[in-house]
């Protein structure tokens, strides 16, 4: 009797390590099928990449540059050097320099008051909204309040009916 008890027990230790063991290998088997797929996603992935990459290295070595002569840079510089201190000339003589830092002081100030101003308009709009919202939440509370009352006359009435019936 105990040896079939320890037989069975056994067995059944056996055919839970089994099941585990499948199941192991199931799982390692399903992760492995994933591990597949995930890698073959990713050949495609990089194949595409080096086509793309040799496609514009191809076009970059049929594309044809041309190098300026650094003489002609040199000239553009200097033109560009001459115009900005031909402007710089004129306008400190006819004093426009002066007039833009005021022109543009001018606007920074307006853009400042704009700001506070509708700093202040949002700051009204808040006010108005949690007066709006104390309101309505004690008109809440009040119907509350008179509902409270209302159940207590009603319960104040059935036990009067209830006592004297």
């Amino acid at each position: 009797m105990v040896m079939d008890i320890t037989g069975r027990m056994e067995r059944m230790r056996t055919g839970a390590r089994q099941r585990m063991m499948e199941m192991k290998a199931d799982r390692a088997e399903s992760q492995n099928e994933q591990l597949k797929a995930e890698n073959r996603v990713l050949r495609d992935e990089l194949q595409e990449n080096r086509s793309e990459r040799q496609r514009v290295l191809d076009l970059l070595e049929r594309a044809e540059f041309t190098v300026e002569e650094p003489r002609k840079r040199r000239f553009r510089l200097f033109r560009l050097l001459l115009a900005a201190g031909a402007i710089y000339a004129v306008g400190t003589r006819t004093d426009t320099f002066q007039r833009i830092k005021g022109w543009m002081n001018e606007m920074r100030g307006q853009m400042d008051q704009m700001a506070a101003r509708g700093t202040e308009k949002a700051t009204d709009a808040g006010y108005k909204v949690g007066d709006v919202v104390e309101h309505t939440g004690r008109k809440i509370q009040k119907t509350g309040e008179r509902v409270e009352q209302a159940g207590d006359q009603i319960e104040q009435t059935a036990k009067q009916t209830g006592t004297t019936a």
